[in-house]
């Protein structure tokens, strides 16, 4: 089964730059353990043109300096991070994949 789809880097609600959102809600979400609530962790990754973010599932009692929230329309989760960060980091790239692993979603930027 292939678990890596392509998307359209969206605008950010707030400023309506383009290439500056990242959304993500749908069930693969909850099968890989990131449930409403549930908290993660961002890991920058940038190799040569290459860039990535991975988000690591994050346990009760973990430590760490940037931790996010898992939220939640209707029910499912959601993960949605816009504004000038996505855009400065994703710059260059026109969409995005996503790799869905037991704890862990990596979105990787690519071209058309």
């Amino acid at each position: 089964m292939d678990n890596v789809k392509k998307y359209k880097l969206g605008k950010c609600q707030k400023t309506g730059q383009d290439h500056a959102r990242i959304w993500i809600e749908n069930k693969r979400l909850s099968e890989v353990g990131f449930t409403p609530g549930s908290y993660y962790a961002p890991q920058w990754i940038q190799r040569g043109r290459g860039r990535s973010v991975k988000f690591w599932l994050l346990e009760d009692d973990d430590i760490i300096v940037e931790r996010r929230k898992v939220s939640s329309k209707k029910g499912r989760p959601v993960i949605d991070l816009t504004g000038w960060e996505i855009k400065q980091f994703f710059d260059g790239f026109t969409h995005y994949t996503l790799k869905y692993e037991e704890g862990c979603v990596t979105v990787k930027g690519v071209n058309e």
